[in-house]
């Protein structure tokens, strides 16, 4: 805030600040006379310029602020007159050129002067701004930076992005640990230190499917897997279920290197035909034994 606004507003609240026109120099060289729109009505006002130093020139669009007393005083300069490329909207938004240190500045601004966008041609940077913060576009060496300082919320019936090689999704740090989602026309990956799905229903169709890690989880009240072909590696593995059902349609072959089965009450295999064979010995103990 300039600090001759400070003395302005602290001898009474502002009434109204706008856009306005300078028409004219006053005879005693210090005061402009000032067209604004206020109400809906063309107005003339006798403004004073808080920055004695700002140069103002007949047609120059300016802000404008009215207080309490009846006093407009000239805040900033919004646009020259002199330049071709200053637009002013129906509603009183403008758009324009403003000098910033020496060079130029693309601005717009709303009809009551406070700035919507800003584009700067040195650096590529421009910034969007609103009541939560600025929104900043910043290009780079083959990369264009959308940054936010609050949260960056999108609300549509439909949002849809396309992207020729990939897409890129990132949160965190390296310091603080970060998790990734990358997508290409070829690979779909998601890094992360712990995931978590959380769905009704879903259906995966996969060509193939790659499980590696220290530990996979899996709790679900209902699963099924359909597959052509299951091939399952590991050191150990372990199931613990309350009822076990198997069903082969075709032929089932185990071949282990050592096998155990251990039923706590009862062990019962049933078949047309059995033909069981071995190369040294078979072993059949048991307080009473029964065949036929």
């Amino acid at each position: 805030m300039h600090k001759n606004l400070e003395g302005v507003l602290q001898t009474g609240p502002a009434q109204w600040t706008g856009p306005g026109t300078v028409e004219f120099h006053a005879p005693d060289g210090e005061t402009l006379a000032i067209a604004i729109d206020r109400a809906g009505q063309r107005q003339a006002v006798w403004a004073t310029p808080l920055a004695r130093t700002l140069p103002l020139e007949p047609g120059d669009e300016v802000l404008v602020l009215c207080d309490s007393a009846g006093r407009a005083f000239v805040i900033d300069r919004l646009a020259s007159a002199g330049d071709a490329r200053a637009v002013t909207a129906s509603d009183g938004s403008i758009a324009g050129v403003e000098q910033r240190d020496g060079s130029e500045t693309l601005v717009v601004r709303a009809p009551d002067g406070s700035l919507i966008a800003e584009h700067d041609p040195r650096s590529g940077v421009t910034r969007l701004s609103s009541c939560a913060g600025a929104i900043e576009l910043e290009p780079g060496d083959g990369l264009t930076s959308l940054s936010a300082r609050g949260v960056l919320a999108m609300d549509a019936s439909v949002i849809a992005m396309r992207a020729r090689t990939g897409v890129v999704v990132s949160s965190g740090s390296a310091d603080a640990g970060s998790s990734e989602i990358r997508l290409s026309p070829s690979e779909a990956s998601l890094r992360a230190s712990r995931s978590s799905l959380q769905t009704d229903r879903s259906t995966f169709r996969i060509g193939t499917l790659t499980l590696d890690g220290d530990r996979a989880d899996a709790t679900m009240t209902d699963a099924s897997l359909t597959s052509e072909r299951v091939e399952i590696s590991a050191g150990t593995a372990r199931s613990t279920v309350g009822t076990l059902i198997q069903t082969v349609t075709g032929a089932a072959r185990v071949s282990v290197g050592r096998m155990a089965l251990h039923a706590r009450t009862m062990l019962r295999i049933r078949s047309e035909r059995a033909d069981v064979r071995t190369k040294k010995e078979v072993r059949i103990d048991g307080s009473e034994i029964h065949l036929g």
